[in-house]
């Protein structure tokens, strides 16, 4: 199986949540709170959260961040 590895694109938002849920079962997330603790985060960047992709499919997702802004009250 070939994997590539690209920066977050707002479509990949289902399959990402989805790929959390597989693999977090202990700590299951919503789409809607993804967003908003993570999309809609000041110091969210694409670049520092990159999706593997194999056959079309997201298998793989990281997240870093750098604090450049204080973190909200979630």
């Amino acid at each position: 199986m070939d994997v590539t590895t690209r920066s977050f694109e707002p479509d990949d938002l289902s399959e990402v949540v989805a790929l959390l849920n597989r693999c977090l079962t202990a700590d299951p997330i919503t789409s809607e709170t993804f967003q908003r603790k993570v999309l809609l985060d000041q110091n969210f960047d694409t670049q520092g959260a990159p999706v593997a992709v194999a056959q079309g499919r997201v298998v793989g997702f990281a997240l870093g961040m750098v604090r450049r802004f204080q973190l909200e009250d979630a």
